[in-house]
């Protein structure tokens, strides 16, 4: 059984994986959940920045929808060949191999999960109603100063409606196959040969 330990942030206790052909373990903090292959329902890889933070996610969920996240938080900007980003993408893509025997039918889902989605949405239609809000009272109420309000108005107007088109519900989700996603996972595995 191939195993992988690490802290998933700076401030959380470790975590260690477990995998072989017939499924994954984790433990952490003294309990253990163990996810079955035949059981896996979906799979799910995201990765995104804010500030000077690097989020990276591998959840995958079983046929009665527990979920089994094998998340990385470090800090942007540390380098391609930060021994945590290696080791967590060496151990992704290893974890894609053994899928790809065991479950060659699973695809795994791009982007935040639907409840990220809906924040983001929800977030930018309220920015979009905002901006339309305010720039038809200025229109109405105060016309002369429309020229200077104009720009702050115009910038939340399109930030909103491209936030909130961004992230729809319904919009269809991108989708690798095991093959693509070991392929992502070696290239941040071995950043020497990018």
């Amino acid at each position: 059984m191939a195993r992988y330990e690490y802290a998933p942030a700076a401030l959380s206790g470790k975590q260690t994986v477990h995998w072989d052909q017939d499924g994954l373990r984790i433990d952490k903090d003294g309990s253990s959940k163990i996810l079955r292959w035949v059981d896996l329902s979906s799979a799910r890889y995201w990765a995104s920045r804010v500030k000077t933070v690097d989020f990276y996610g591998f959840e995958l969920k079983d046929s009665a929808g527990e979920s089994f996240s094998l998340s990385m938080t470090v800090p942007a900007g540390t380098g391609a060949d930060n021994p945590f980003r290696t080791g967590y993408y060496g151990m992704l893509r290893d974890i894609c191999a053994v899928l790809k025997t065991a479950r060659p039918d699973v695809k795994v889902d791009y982007g935040q999960p639907k409840t990220y989605a809906w924040i983001y949405f929800v977030t930018g239609v309220i920015a979009f109603l905002f901006a339309a809000v305010m720039g038809f009272l200025l229109l109405t109420e105060v016309p002369d100063r429309m020229g200077a309000a104009a720009p702050p108005v115009v910038i939340l107007l399109l930030f909103g409606a491209y936030l909130a088109w961004s992230f729809r519900p319904g919009r269809p989700s991108v989708q690798f196959s095991l093959d693509e996603m070991a392929a992502i996972s070696e290239r941040y595995a071995n950043p020497d040969q990018r």
